[in-house]
């Protein structure tokens, strides 16, 4: 789960981490966005399941 307050970059850092791609600007999350990403490390796969809040007050409570 990627918590922060708004206009903090949770968005940006996460699609740089799963899709290699990086906006000046980027529309803000809704309640949240859910992404995966795939990783061979060493001899193992990780499996990354992220959660992507919203960082406005009435978002808080995710």
């Amino acid at each position: 789960v990627l918590l922060g307050d708004m206009g903090t970059g949770k968005t940006s850092l996460v699609l740089r981490f799963v899709k290699g791609q990086f906006s000046e600007y980027q529309e803000s999350t809704i309640g949240a966005a859910f992404f995966t990403q795939v990783l061979s490390l060493n001899e193992a796969t990780v499996k990354f399941d992220i959660w992507d809040t919203a960082g406005q007050e009435r978002y808080h409570s995710l």
